[in-house]
């Protein structure tokens, strides 16, 4: 962009100023005092001819000749600083603007006064100024600094010049200052020309807005054009970024967004090079398109509810394909979901036609729907039915259904009436627990879910029948009606149960209760009328601790113990010599003592088998037991020589253990039944050869006996 700098009036051209120093000059060297009144009012008179000044105008943001800020100035002679600055001029006769300091004989001074200039970031400001410095007389400096580049020299119509750009917001600052000594002249001047075109601050961008299309609804695509090599990124209304190109070397570029662009939405696209950034190109999404037909589902003459898919934010209309009155209309979400009820009434097999129409009213084409009924009817409210009943009612919520009602397998048939009433003449009555299945079939023929009944009665649940429980069982049983609720009280302990198909029921106890505690049960079956209480005790069902029996041995004919007094014992032996078992029994006393007759003694090794039985035939776990031997155990080695190959000995309790071992080798066996054993050895064994032997049976063990084997008994010729 380009400013054009508001023209203001200047003092005089600079062959005016230096007349006005000649004047001035003269003037000084003429009066007796240098700095007399005379010559300085007559300066100032010079510097404020009418003559000199010409148009002035309002300040103007780029015009260097306005808007100067003099925070320093000082003169001794307290001359005025608007008597020795001016801004806002324009040289006479041009199009020169410019503002000057020019001044004669101030007497000590000093000042500054500065042009400041806001640059705006990513903008390019080229500076074309008019300067000059002239000091006519006297001890005087001036300095304009532009920016930083200071001039000091004495110029006459100077241009200087100056690109600046930055990718921030700058401030470019103009100063013109001076020292002053008494009786020193000075002139200083910025400004421009207005008849030159690069004259003042022109304003332009280092790179360009791009060019860009229309984008297109429900696209990713912006397309446009630019300088090759820079960036392009789009952002949308929320100054969110949503994608971003490079422009390729034919100047074009197409940015992929990062989601679909929507209808009339506004998207702001700029171009990047280095730091710079352009001014955004702002566009607004479009839609020439028209959008794909909708795929709509049939609509269900319950609901009346249209549904399926379109393109998203679509509006569907719906028509009657013959009238083309308008049924209704929805619209699809942003997703393309359509969900919406029709306002006016359907009938079953109507035709619609139905368009979607974008966002930008374009219209897709028709397709066809039609009312259907898929939707099955609920299943059948069926009123209850007893045994002495011949008829059955219900609903079946919507009119004119076909209802089919199933006894077992007997089946009756009838139409619901518009209302969905519907009443069977059974002509009979059915048994109580009769199993009843009701189903209805709309006029589309949909068929419901069965509604289940059972046939009932108003007599009386017979009692239930309680197995015996006892002090020991975790769960009570019985059987009822087939699925009876049952209720039973124990101890003032509740519990409820349902018997199953069969009638049985089951019920886990939270506790365990004493023999003796009395209970009750009853069942509500199929009329709903609880029976009467089945009252039931619990029983002794603990069998006794299993007998304990004193030490038997085989010379014994009584056998002693203790078990749960009064509970009856039963015993068993069997021989271990003949095989034979003899049985006994007796009856432990109150204390609980134990005393059994066995007639004569069993051979040591017999094993005995008792238990106990208490009055409510629980009976005990089994104690086993064994009659021990009377004798003492020992065992006798016959002598072993060099030449024997079988060794004998004999233990004084039968079926005793043996164990024979000769140097290294060991023997063992169990003895007979009169306590002999006989052992093979498998080599004759030397003389001197170390012999160890033992015996144990289930009670005792021997302890360890020394021998050697012997040497043979010499042949005798």
């Amino acid at each position: 962009m380009r400013f054009k700098m508001k023209k203001t009036a200047i003092l005089a051209t600079i062959t005016s100023l230096f007349l006005l120093a000649m004047i001035t000059s003269q003037e000084t060297k003429a009066a007796v005092d240098p700095v007399s009144e005379t010559a300085i009012e007559y300066l100032l008179t010079k510097l404020n001819d009418p003559q000199l000044v010409l148009n002035a105008k309002a300040d103007d943001e780029f015009d260097v000749s306005t808007g100067w800020s003099t925070p320093v100035y000082e003169s001794d002679l307290e001359i005025p600083v608007d008597k020795i600055f001016l801004t806002g001029a324009t040289r006479p006769g041009t199009n020169i603007h410019f503002a000057s300091v020019n001044f004669a004989n101030i007497g000590n001074a000093h000042f500054s006064s500065s042009r400041t200039f806001h640059l705006k970031a990513n903008e390019v400001y080229h500076l074309k100024f008019i300067y000059g410095i002239k000091i006519a007389q006297g001890e005087a400096n001036g300095t304009i600094d532009f920016n930083g580049t200071k001039k000091t020299l004495e110029a006459s119509d100077e241009i200087y010049e100056e690109t600046v750009s930055s990718p921030t917001d700058t401030d470019y600052v103009i100063t013109m200052s001076f020292e002053a000594k008494p009786n020193s002249s000075l002139f200083l001047m910025v400004g421009y020309d207005g008849d030159d075109p690069d004259g003042g601050i022109h304003e332009s961008k280092p790179v360009e807005a791009p060019t860009v299309k229309a984008p297109e609804a429900h696209s990713q695509l912006v397309e446009g054009t630019g300088e090759p090599g820079n960036t392009i990124k789009v952002s949308d209304s929320q100054q969110q970024e949503i994608g971003e190109d490079t422009v390729d070397s034919a100047g074009n570029f197409t940015v992929m967004t990062d989601r679909e662009l929507r209808y009339d939405e506004h998207l702001s696209v700029v171009q990047l090079k280095g730091e710079y950034t352009s001014d955004p190109t702002e566009v607004t999404v479009v839609d020439t398109k028209n959008p794909e037909a909708p795929v709509l589902n049939d609509v269900e003459l319950e609901d009346k509810r249209v549904t399926g898919t379109a393109e998203p934010l679509s509006m569907i209309k719906v028509t009657d394909a013959g009238t083309g009155e308008e049924i209704g209309s929805g619209k699809a979400n942003e997703e393309g979901i359509v969900d919406f009820e029709l306002t006016a009434g359907i009938e079953l097999y109507q035709q619609f036609q139905a368009i979607a129409f974008d966002e930008a009213n374009n219209p897709s084409e028709p397709i066809t729907i039609k009312v259907v009924d898929t939707i099955p009817p609920a299943a059948p409210t069926v009123d209850d039915i007893y045994d002495t009943d011949t008829h059955l009612t219900g609903n079946t919520h919507e009119g004119n259904c076909h209802v089919t009602a199933m006894f077992g397998n007997q089946s009756f048939d009838i139409d619901s009436n518009d209302k969905g009433e519907f009443d069977f003449d059974l002509k009979e009555t059915f048994a109580a627990g009769t199993t009843v299945s009701v189903t209805a079939k709309d006029p589309a023929g949909n068929p419901s879910e069965a509604t289940i009944k059972t046939v009932g009665t108003r007599k009386q649940t017979e009692p239930p029948s309680v197995d015996n429980i006892g002090d020991k069982d975790t769960k009570l049983s019985g059987t009822a009606e087939k699925n009876a609720l049952i209720h039973v009280t124990i101890n003032n302990d509740n519990y409820d149960s349902q018997a199953g198909e069969d009638g049985h029921f089951s019920i886990p106890l939270n506790s365990k209760y004493a023999a003796g505690t009395t209970g009750t049960a009853t069942a509500t079956g199929i009329s709903g009328i609880a029976s009467n209480e089945t009252h039931f005790t619990v029983i002794d069902n603990t069998p006794p601790e299993k007998p304990v029996l004193d030490k038997v041995i085989d010379t014994d004919n009584e056998i002693k113990g203790r078990s749960e007094a009064g509970s009856h014992i039963y015993l068993a032996i069997k021989d271990k010599i003949t095989g034979d078992t003899r049985n006994f029994e007796n009856d432990a006393t109150s204390e609980g003592d134990v005393k059994i007759s066995i007639e004569e003694p069993s051979s040591a090794g017999s094993t005995i088998e008792c238990y106990a039985e208490d009055a409510q035939g629980n009976r005990s776990d089994i104690t086993y037991s064994k009659i021990l031997s009377s004798k003492e155990l020992d065992l006798t080695l016959q002598d072993i020589t060099t030449q024997d190959c079988v060794a004998q000995g004999d233990i004084s309790r039968a079926f005793a253990n043996y164990k024979v071992q000769i140097f290294n080798r060991v023997y063992s066996g169990q003895a007979d039944n009169r306590g002999h054993f006989e052992i093979s050895l498998d080599h004759r064994y030397e003389a001197g050869a170390d012999i160890e032997y033992s015996a144990s049976d289930e009670e005792d063990e021997t302890q360890i006996h020394d021998a050697k084997v012997l040497p043979r008994t010499p042949t005798v010729d």
